[in-house]
């Protein structure tokens, strides 16, 4: 019979009421990572981490909602993600076409005159005719 590995709780700290202490494993470069958010924060790392899990708690019930249907009724899932897929690629279209839209209307119609100086080309402009001076000896 395998044991399941199950996070340590016990009591948070007097100055932290309603709180519940537990103990993760994480990746060293996790680690790290919220050692660098936590210092330039200036809290904890407990803390960091604990907001940072409070923060997100939202999309960790929806996952947890989500996978339980799935084991449930994985068919009735598939729809859900495909609506969500569709969702974002209705949102993408949108965003990609009111881009397209301000692009245009930022470009004037040609021949439409646009100011003293000539457009912006990857040429650098004209060079003025006059011969550069080489320092040579004639020069």
């Amino acid at each position: 019979m395998s044991k399941k590995n199950t996070p340590h709780a016990s009591p948070a700290p007097q100055d932290a009421p309603g709180l519940v202490r537990t103990t993760i494993a994480v990746r060293p470069e996790v680690l790290e990572s919220f050692k660098r958010l936590c210092a330039v924060s200036g809290v904890s790392v407990s803390r960091g981490i604990g907001d940072w899990l409070a923060d997100t708690v939202d999309a960790a019930e929806a996952m947890a909602d989500l996978v339980q249907k799935a084991r449930e009724q994985p068919k009735m899932v598939m729809r859900e993600l495909q609506g969500y897929a569709m969702g974002l690629s209705d949102m993408t279209s949108d965003l990609l076409e009111d881009l397209r839209s301000r692009s245009v209307s930022a470009v004037p119609k040609s021949g439409a005159k646009t100011g003293d100086t000539p457009p912006v080309g990857n040429t650098g402009g004209k060079l003025s005719k006059q011969p550069k001076n080489t320092g040579g000896k004639n020069g």
